[in-house]
This record gives C-alpha cells, structure tokens and sequence, in this order.
C-alpha cells in the first residue's frame, strides 16, 4: 500500500524560486506498515500524520491537504483524508487532528471515501 500526500495552496501558485517546505515528525519510510495510520477495515487506529510548513508565497489564501492511497483494495484508489479552506496563517496540523478536535478554524473536512 501507498500512500501520496498532496498539499495544495489555492489562491496561489508555486514558482519555480519559491521555497516552500512541507515536513514531517510522524511520517517515516516505514509508513505502509504503521498500524496507527490504517483505515478501510483495518485494525489501525486511522490517525491523520503531524504535518508542518513553511515559506507559503505571498498572496496564498488557504491551503487544503489530500491523503490518496492508489494501492487501496478497490478499482480506484482510496482517498483517505480531504482537508480544505486551511487559512493561510496556519503552518502546523497535529497528529490525529481531526479525531482530537484540533482543526484550525475554518477548515472542513469533505467526505471520503
């Protein structure tokens, strides 16, 4: 199983001189096997990844992440997590922020799969 993480800013677009950087303390190479992570039937305990950022270009009005798993046991993939209408002063989303009640103001949650 893969799992792609797309972090997207709408209102802006990246140039090619931006330095934008989206990181990490919970997602490691080992990810696919971390039980904490998994969903869709699985014994895990469907945790969204800690996530941080920084250098967003001048003018971004929000941001939205998408967690899609291509490899999910379906004809078309799984899309695990949609968070959009992130406001654009927001550089940090906790471990599990969703189930701790912990997302920013504003942001929703679309349906997933």
């Amino acid at each position: 199983m893969k799992l792609l993480l797309a972090f997207m800013m709408m209102g802006s677009m990246l140039s090619a001189d931006s330095k934008f950087s989206l990181g990490s303390d919970t997602l490691k190479p080992e990810l696919t096997k971390a039980e904490e992570y998994q969903g869709f039937g699985r014994n895990g305990e469907n945790r969204s990844p800690e996530l941080h950022w920084s250098n967003a270009p001048k003018g971004t009005k929000s941001f939205a992440v998408t967690v899609f798993d291509p490899d999910a046991p379906t004809d078309h993939g799984w899309w695990h997590w949609i968070l959009v209408n992130i406001p654009a002063s927001v550089t940090h989303l906790p471990q599990n922020a969703s189930a701790a009640k912990a997302l920013p103001e504003g942001a929703v949650e679309t349906k997933n799969d």
